[in-house]
């Protein structure tokens, strides 16, 4: 990955935005929401185009997100539809 960042910084920092979004849904509760807001922050500044549209998408959706985080519901297959 070191290589990746001297190489191509913005494709770097896609990676790191991605892995740090993925790793929010592995903790639950306050960490889970302070981490999900340093993410916003970081989202919005980052100067990639793709990932400042998914932080609008992600932005119209919080309330959802945080009952997520908070309470581990959600509205998707979970493993029932993996083993389908």
């Amino acid at each position: 990955m070191a290589r990746v960042a001297q190489i191509n910084p913005k494709l770097y920092r896609a990676y790191l935005l991605k892995d740090q979004f993925r790793l929010i849904f592995q903790v639950r509760g306050k960490q889970a929401i302070t981490a999900l807001d340093a993410w916003y922050a970081w989202a919005r500044r980052c100067r990639i185009p793709s990932f400042v549209e998914f932080y609008y998408k992600i932005v119209e959706h919080r309330d959802t997100i945080i009952n997520t985080l908070k309470y581990g519901l959600s509205n998707g297959c979970a493993s029932y539809c993996t083993s389908l």
